[in-house]
Parts: C-alpha cells; sequence; structure tokens
C-alpha cells in the first residue's frame, strides 16, 4: 500500500494559519525568497508582525530572533533516510542549527521534533547532548559497511538526454574499473541517482570505494580519459564526495 507522508510548506502554511486564525503566519522557502522577497520575510520576522514562520532549510542558519521560543521540526526523518551516508551526520547538524533559534536571549527555548523513530541514535544523541555517544555508533557503520574515513572514496556521475546511454557508461565504468583496480574495491550502483532527471537529463551514479587512495585515483584518472565522447554525454568524478545527490 502506498500512502503518501508529510506536506509541503505552502500546506502547512495554510493549515496553521486554520489553526491559529489570530496569528500572522510566514513562509520562507525557494519561492518566496526570489529578488527582494527574503529580505521583506525577514524583516516582518524581526519586526514582530510575523508570529508563526514556516520554511525550508533557510531558517535553520544564521538567523538572530531573540523572542524565539518554540520551534518546530516536521518529519525529521526525510533528512535521515537520504541514500547517503552522511545523512545522520548532516541531519544532527541541521537538527543542532534549527534548535538554536529558540531561546536565543532571557526567555527559555523549546523545540519539537516530528518521528517515526524516536529511538535513531541522531535523535536520542540529541537528546541527551550525547555527541561523544552519536560518533562512536557513527564510526562503527561507516566501518562495518567501509564507507569514509575507513575507505577512501570517488562517486561517478553519468548524464545523458537518453537513460539508457548514461546507464551504459556507467555499466562499462564498473567493468573497466573492475579490470584495472583492485579486486577488493567495493561498488555500489550503477543505479539511477537520487533525483534521476535534472533540466532534461538522465542520472545515473556508481560509489566506488577502496583502501588505496593513490591507486583509485590512478585508475579513476584511465578512466577519465576513457570516457566516450558521446554528445548529450556529461561524466562528473568526484573524488572523496561531499554529497551523493
Amino acid at each position: 500500500t502506498l500512502m503518501t507522508i508529510g506536506a509541503g510548506t505552502e500546506r502547512i502554511e495554510e493549515t496553521l494559519a486554520a489553526l491559529f486564525p489570530n496569528a500572522s503566519v510566514d513562509r520562507l522557502d525557494r519561492d518566496t525568497a526570489g529578488g527582494k522577497g527574503l529580505g521583506q520575510v525577514l524583516e516582518r520576522m524581526r519586526s514582530r508582525q510575523t508570529d508563526i514562520l514556516v520554511g525550508t532549510q533557510m531558517v535553520t542558519k544564521g538567523h538572530d530572533f531573540p523572542f524565539v521560543t518554540l520551534v518546530c521540526v516536521l518529519d525529521a526523518d526525510a533528512g535521515l533516510k537520504l541514500p547517503d551516508f552522511r545523512a545522520a551526520e548532516r541531519s544532527v547538524q541541521l537538527l543542532l542549527q534549527v534548535a538554536g533559534r529558540a531561546g536565543r536571549a532571557d526567555r527559555p527555548g523549546r523545540v519539537l521534533v516530528q518521528t517515526y523513530q524516536p529511538e535513531h541514535h541522531a535523535l536520542t544523541a540529541l537528546q541527551t547532548h550525547d555527541h561523544r555517544a552519536f560518533l562512536k555508533k557513527e564510526e562503527g557503520i561507516r566501518e562495518l559497511f567501509e564507507y569514509p574515513p575507513f575507505a577512501h572514496a570517488v562517486a561517478i556521475r553519468a548524464e545523458s538526454t537518453q537513460n539508457s546511454v548514461a546507464q551504459a557508461w556507467l555499466s562499462e565504468a564498473m567493468v573497466y574499473l573492475k579490470l584495472h583496480g583492485a579486486n577488493h574495491w567495493r561498488y555500489r550502483g550503477p543505479a539511477p541517482a537520487v533525483i534521476e532527471r535534472v533540466r532534461g537529463k538522465f542520472r545515473w551514479a556508481l560509489l566506488v570505494t577502496a583502501d588505496d587512495r593513490k591507486a583509485l585515483h590512478q585508475v579513476v584518472a584511465q578512466l577519465r580519459a576513457a570516457a566516450p565522447k558521446i554528445q548529450g554525454l556529461k561524466t562528473v568524478f568526484d573524488i572523496d564526495p561531499q554529497d551523493l545527490m
């Protein structure tokens, strides 16, 4: 059974406006931040014309509103479930940042987090402020699955206007790597990228991890030189990737 979970910022804004008819609800996201929109939204917040501000990650970083006493995070699981070995790490960083928006002055702040997995080590660490426990758990997971920093990685992404071209090239690339690399290298993919299509181009991804960084770089350089010159095909080699999206 497929079931839709969650809602966009616009729907949340509408729902809050209905629940709190006497409150001024504003929204900060990509749609409202264009042009002078960002400054206008922030100015309404600073002057306290806005009672409730709904937004994306834009509201989490760098804003100092001393009168904010409550922060609510909706669907914290979305970030934790991203197919990236740094998903938990990034979620903790983001949640710490957004939690810091509340209680910045003399009034105490409160943070509410909506989740279906309150036992997740990232969320329990935030509750207890035990960041060492979180790091220890993350290290164990990465070592088990041989992710950085316990291995070196390269993310190879192919983009093409033709889905079959991007897929075929990365399949060939993996064969090439297996022939010219070490037998103990690990391969994840090739598979459609998390965001499968951008601006009319299909995207495929292949993640390779290895213990020998120098050898990995050498083989990737050879593969880069061997990349086919096909119109509409683009290959990106991301050494030590910071983002697998």
